[in-house]
């Protein structure tokens, strides 16, 4: 759920950097993990 929110904040700035969004997410991601 809280990965949802995450990414539905990084779609706001996908639009100037549309590849960098799955990498931020990824990266998003790990953090959460960890």
């Amino acid at each position: 759920m809280m990965f949802l929110a995450r990414k539905q904040r990084l779609s706001s700035g996908a639009r100037r950097q549309s590849g960098v969004t799955l990498i931020e997410a990824l990266v998003t991601f790990v953090i959460l993990s960890v």
